[in-house]
């Protein structure tokens, strides 16, 4: 008897390891995978020479670059970056109401902007 609620407790820890692990990877995929790259390297075709862009304390972007087309190309890929949520945001808002926004109030007079 023991070794059979041994052998059940075993496979019951085993299946909650194994959801532990993909509730870990869906978290993942659905949080930290979309946040911008805010350190490395990136490699952007359309690019003729070095860009470098440093973000300060507050996360705002400093972009160097030898021409203006480069600095312009760097530039329009930090902003996409950063307002990907932005996008995301106006996505889920067009399909009806954003049913995740924060704040105080009813539910239902939640239905965009």
């Amino acid at each position: 008897m023991k070794l059979a609620l041994r052998t059940v407790l075993r496979s019951l820890l085993a299946i909650l390891a194994i959801f532990l692990i993909i509730f870990a990877t869906v978290t993942w995929w659905l949080v930290y995978r979309p946040l911008p790259q805010l350190n490395g390297i990136a490699t952007l075709l359309g690019l003729q020479g070095e860009v470098t862009v440093e973000r300060d304390n507050w996360g705002v972007p400093h972009i160097r670059a030898g021409s203006v087309e480069d600095a312009v190309e760097a530039q329009g890929y930090v902003v996409a970056q950063d307002r990907l949520w932005q996008m995301d945001l106006l996505r889920r808002a067009s399909r009806g109401p954003v049913i995740g926004n924060p704040g105080p109030g009813n539910p239902e007079d939640r239905h965009g902007f």
